[in-house]
């Protein structure tokens, strides 16, 4: 896991532009609300459900 800075985090969230959600919060919500729509796209074309 990155450490960041709580300091910056702390002036990322005083302008609104980062809030309590991760990375992973977003991907586990994409796969709720579409599990069978294509999740991962690599530079060659490959897809993955």
């Amino acid at each position: 896991m990155a450490i960041v800075d709580p300091r910056r985090v702390a002036e990322y969230r005083h302008a609104g532009s980062r809030g309590d959600s991760s990375l992973h919060d977003y991907w586990q919500l994409a796969v709720l609300t579409g599990p069978d729509r294509e999740a991962v796209v690599d530079s060659r074309g490959t897809r993955w459900t």
